[in-house]
């Protein structure tokens, strides 16, 4: 039960760090390889990949279907 109990402590630890980061602004770089800045983009951007070391906020309504 005490594993448990810091199992789930530490998960929601982890997920406040990662929704409490900073939206990465319009068009700048959000993911990679070797990437340690932000990834999670301003609201109604999306972290897109354009090839493997670079992805970038773009619109979404400017994504491909």
């Amino acid at each position: 039960m005490k594993a448990l109990l810091i199992s789930a402590t530490c998960s929601f630890f982890f997920l406040l760090s990662v929704t409490a980061q900073n939206p990465v602004a319009p068009w700048q770089q959000c993911g990679g390889i070797n990437w340690t800045g932000g990834t999670i983009c301003t609201s109604g951007y999306r972290c897109v990949k354009i090839h493997d070391v670079y992805w970038q906020c773009q619109p979404v309504a400017r994504l491909k279907k």
